[in-house]
């Protein structure tokens, strides 16, 4: 799942969702999965790093739309968490 399509999801702006997965790419949670080109920009598509949720052999035995789904889930979570709790405690 891209930023622009997470933000279309939780309602936030794209920009502030960019932040949140340069947080997220810097945990070792998600990892860039594909790069699609589009009217001469490049967009990150995210997936979950295949350690984290599922094991190598489980993430390996699942189909690609299963894995994208998962994927597609587990950020949608994340990072509705993540900026509800932003919203909550602003910091200054």
């Amino acid at each position: 799942m891209s930023a622009n399509e997470l933000a279309e999801q939780v309602e936030i702006n794209p920009s502030a969702i960019r932040r949140h997965l340069r947080e997220m790419r810097a945990a070792e949670t998600i990892e860039v999965v594909e790069v699609r080109r589009r009217r001469g920009t490049a967009e990150q598509v995210y997936g979950v790093c295949a350690d984290f949720i599922l094991s190598e052999a489980e993430r390996a035995e699942a189909s690609p739309d299963t894995r994208r789904r998962l994927d597609g889930y587990v950020l949608k979570v994340a990072l509705g968490e993540a900026l509800r709790s932003l919203v909550s405690n602003p910091t200054p």
